[in-house]
Parts: C-alpha cells; structure tokens; sequence
C-alpha cells in the first residue's frame, strides 16, 4: 500500500484491532473502527464512537510510508494537547501495522502491537 503516493488508498473505515503477537493482547471492548476521506488533498479522520453520538475527530498526519493519527480532544483537557500519545502504524499489503508513541516520540510500554484492517463495505 503506498500512501504516501496515493492518499485516496485510506478512503473509507477501517477497523483497529490486537494483531495478537505483541507483549500485551489489546482487550476486544477497546477495538476502534476509524473513518477516513480525502478533502482537498488533505487525509481527514474520525473515530466512530460506540455510544452512536457520531463521531471523534483524530489529526492525521502522513510521515513518509507512515500514518500517524491522535485524537483532537472535543472539550478542554488538563494539560497540554499536544503532549496526547500518537498511534504510529506502517502499511502491510493491505493493511497497517503499529503502535502507540509519546509525543516526545517514545514507545509506550508495555507494547501493544495493533492492526488497522479496513472493513467490507
């Protein structure tokens, strides 16, 4: 998949979930389907939120072959924002793999390794 290249590839949503070989399983309760689309030139992104109130707009950033997405927080938080964790993935086949990072560009720990599958329409 190459993204960078072709940005219309992330067009439509997509599915989070444990790729089941990292130090930590990811809890199915936790598993998140993404929405994205393309508006003028630029990757939009949303989590679809379970309690049907629509959706949570995330910032989506393209950093080479990588996609790194972070919520944009919908009320005032404590703290500074831009200190939120990224979730860094890198394309496979067709698919995406990664993990979370800190804005200060650390890996979380204990490790989750994710997936990002896009779903059937």
């Amino acid at each position: 998949m190459q993204i960078e290249n072709d940005i219309q590839t992330l067009t439509g949503t997509w599915r989070l979930i444990g790729a089941g070989q990292g130090p930590r399983a990811m809890p199915a309760p936790h598993q998140a389907q993404f929405v994205f689309s393309v508006e003028g030139g630029r990757v939009r992104g949303a989590i679809v939120r379970r309690d049907a109130d629509g959706q949570l707009p995330i910032e989506v950033v393209l950093d080479g072959p990588r996609l790194r997405l972070r919520i944009i927080p919908p009320v005032p938080i404590p703290g500074d924002p831009s200190q939120l964790p990224w979730l860094v993935l890198s394309p496979v086949v067709d698919a995406f793999e990664g993990y979370w990072e800190r804005a200060s560009g650390e890996r979380l720990e204990p490790g989750i390794r994710l997936r990002m599958e896009r779903m059937a329409a």
